[in-house]
């Protein structure tokens, strides 16, 4: 008979074990053996993938593999972008790290990234940052060119075909912390210049590995992210401090059978350098024709500046960016959208309007200031007069903030350009405050001092096209 007397099992990653054996004989005479076993001590190997962005947010969702004399994958990094790889045997390794999500291929990238490539190129603002360099490079040839913001615009427009090259390059690039850059530490690489790439390395390897190793550290790019203003989550810019840019539509109501065109007049575009936003419409309401460009300054196109490929779900992107900034006139039409109306009885403004989930709404100066896009539809008054104004009529905003404290802004957007006059009044029908001036086309806003007011308050634009009036509450 024989029976096995040895301790448990060693960690299966070092620490030794004596495993006895007795055997047990017919005539009871009972012989052991002994033999210990040695488990060598496993190989640790960990690190941080880190965005460059800030140096100390974590790359999340990143797989991180191990090759060389052993193999281990870690997938899936944590929100702090930590990983741990471990080895039983060997000592020479290679760590490379990937990222490649389709669904959030684009967090982080917006149409003022295709203006900073082109600024890089036209030498008004050049890239100077390696990093930024690698973002740029969105089909990774190592050169930055008009292809690469070419490339992030129809991206975002959702052209497949841009799509795919940057699915195909991967989404997110990753270089060692140790990495002596360009531009770092005095350190140029032979032959660089400010318009290629040079190679650079997407890995680590080790050598002669031992023990616990640590700090085996990345800095994560997020291609196309040349502003870094995405991270490792969304894209674009949460705070607007640029006065917002106004489309402005004429409402109607609409007849079965009858052509609709949505012509978009543009209102603050000042000194803007791109912007973009996606529409949304009923395709069950509104058959889609086309979309025309109607600003030779804006040097628009309908292949390159807007996206059709899901126009059959009612979806329209519209994307736009040049190096230098452009100012047009308030009330400037810049592009046509003409429809079909399939049934009678709805408003154009209810089955059009602005779809942040397919591609947010923002513009941009030539300096990057970011803005908000807001959609604002004219609607006729009813009137029988002739002249320029017939049918049309101003609008008056809610005031933002509201309530407020100290000071706020109100918005009004006028049809045509004419004289306009902006009066605050307290409950008694004190006046408190006035604006009055000659005003262009579109969407304008003035700032209220009213330090000293409290409580409810009422608020009054007067144009030729009527009187308009609504409250406002300022806080204690």
């Amino acid at each position: 008979m024989l029976s096995d007397n040895s301790v448990a099992a060693p960690n299966a990653c070092g620490g030794s074990v004596t495993i006895t054996f007795t055997v047990t004989s017919d005539c009871e005479a009972d012989v052991t053996c002994s033999a210990t076993f040695t488990v060598l001590p496993c190989i640790t190997i960990s690190g941080t993938l880190l965005w460059k962005g800030d140096g100390t947010t974590g790359v999340a969702l990143a797989n991180v593999a191990l090759t060389g004399d052993a193999t281990n994958n870690f997938l899936s990094t944590p929100v702090a972008g930590t990983y741990s790889l471990t080895a039983s045997v060997g000592s020479n390794f290679t760590v490379t790290p990937t990222k490649n999500i389709p669904a959030s291929l684009l967090n982080g990238v917006d149409a003022a990234d295709a203006t900073a490539i082109q600024q890089h190129l036209t030498g008004i603002s050049p890239i100077t940052d390696f990093y930024r360099l690698v973002a740029a490079d969105a089909n990774k040839s190592y050169t930055i060119s008009t292809v690469d913001a070419a490339i992030i615009r129809q991206a975002l427009l959702g052209n497949p075909s841009a799509v795919a090259i940057m699915n195909n390059t991967k989404s997110w690039r990753f270089v060692p912390t140790t990495v002596n850059t360009p531009y770092s530490n005095g350190y140029t690489p032979s032959g660089f210049t400010a318009y290629s790439l040079p190679t650079f390395p997407e890995k680590r390897v080790l050598t002669g590995a031992s023990g616990t190793v640590t700090g085996e550290n990345f800095l994560g790019i997020k291609v196309g992210d040349v502003n870094e203003s995405g991270g490792s989550g969304t894209a674009n810019p949460a705070n607007k401090p640029g006065l917002p840019l106004t489309w402005t539509i004429q409402d109607r109501v609409l007849q079965a059978g009858e052509t609709v065109d949505a012509v978009f007049k543009a209102s603050n575009h000042t000194d803007l350098a791109a912007w973009q936003f996606a529409l949304r419409f009923d395709p069950a309401q509104l058959r889609f024709e086309h979309v025309e460009a109607l600003a030779p300054a804006l040097s628009l196109d309908a292949a390159g500046n807007f996206g059709t490929y899901n126009i059959a779900e009612g979806e329209l992107r519209a994307l736009w960016s040049v190096a230098q900034g452009v100012t047009l006139e308030g009330g400037t039409p810049v592009f046509r959208v003409r429809f079909t109306a399939e049934e009678s009885g709805r408003k154009l403004s209810e089955l059009l309007g602005f779809d942040e989930k397919a591609l947010s709404k923002v513009a941009y100066t030539t300096g990057l200031v970011a803005s908000d896009v807001q959609l604002v539809f004219l609607e006729p008054s009813g009137s029988t007069s002739v002249g320029a104004s017939e049918g049309l009529r101003a609008q008056l905003l809610q005031n933002r903030p509201n309530p407020f404290h100290g000071s706020t802004q109100i918005g009004f957007v006028l049809p045509e350009s004419c004289e306009a006059q902006l009066r605050v009044f307290d409950v008694s029908g004190r006046l408190l405050a006035e604006r009055k001036g000659q005003y262009p086309a579109g969407r304008q806003e003035e700032l209220f001092g009213l330090g000293n007011a409290t409580g409810v308050l009422y608020y009054e634009l007067t144009t030729p096209f009527g009187i308009l009036t609504k409250k406002m509450i300022a806080a204690r």
